[in-house]
């Protein structure tokens, strides 16, 4: 078997964000936008004039209110988690526990397969070549079966170490959005690290990975949260 890191940090997969955050903020802006007449003719004041303080405290209140916006590779970040040696060192060490279950079966099997190619074209009629054969067949057949158990267990190995990096990432993330201040931070890779796709299905994963297309830096957390998790 073989494990390559690149498969494990692959596995966390595209995160996509929905529209509603946007709905959200075209909203407020709209909110904002909507002020009140100030005065009538002459100076006098209108009924709407008359209400303009609490309009004004409602606009203001509406501003205080809206959300504040940040983004945040994730996936960057993800990646690097997934390359430092408390992760390698874990898929190594699954990766051999995996193959040790596996070696003793393997070690029969191949020592069958070289007595079996070994016998002699006059004896490969008799009963014990043929019962050889057949202990051959079920031997792959079990190794095939093991083989499919320890990628099954891999991959849930996989999952579950990807799982505890995104959890270590949202828990950064939420505590230096709320220390600065923001009330809704999008994941998306940064447009600066974006290559030249090699195929339609990886232009179509690169666009649903890049949600934000432009982003002020001072509201990226992506380089806060990596020196946050050591990784800078």
């Amino acid at each position: 078997m073989s494990f390559s890191l690149r498969s494990v940090s692959g596995v966390l997969g595209l995160v996509r964000v929905g529209a509603a955050a946007l709905v959200m903020f075209a909203g407020s802006a709209a909110v904002l936008a909507d002020e009140p007449t100030n005065a009538g003719a002459g100076g006098a004041a209108t009924p709407a004039a008359a209400a303009a303080p609490a309009g004004a405290a409602t606009t203001t209140a509406a501003a205080a209110a809206s959300p504040k916006y940040a983004v945040c590779d994730v996936y960057k970040i993800a990646d690097k988690m997934l390359q430092t040696p408390r992760y390698t060192k874990a898929m190594e060490e699954k990766t051999a526990e995996l193959r040790a279950k596996m070696a003793p079966k393997a070690e029969e099997f191949e020592k069958l397969q070289q007595q079996l190619q070994g016998t002699p074209q006059d004896k490969q009629d008799s009963p014990e070549f043929k019962a050889g054969v057949e202990q051959y067949r079920k031997l792959n057949e079990e190794l095939r079966a093991m083989d499919q158990e320890a990628r099954t267990a891999m991959v849930a190995f996989i999952a579950e170490k990807n799982f505890e990096v995104y959890k270590q990432i949202l828990a950064s993330v939420d505590d230096i959005a709320t220390k600065r201040g923001y009330t809704m931070v999008l994941n998306s890779r940064s447009i600066e690290d974006m290559e030249k796709p090699t195929s339609a299905d990886a232009f179509f994963r690169g666009v649903l990975a890049r949600p934000v297309v432009k982003a002020s830096a001072a509201d990226d957390l992506t380089l806060d949260v990596m020196k946050d998790l050591k990784l800078d």
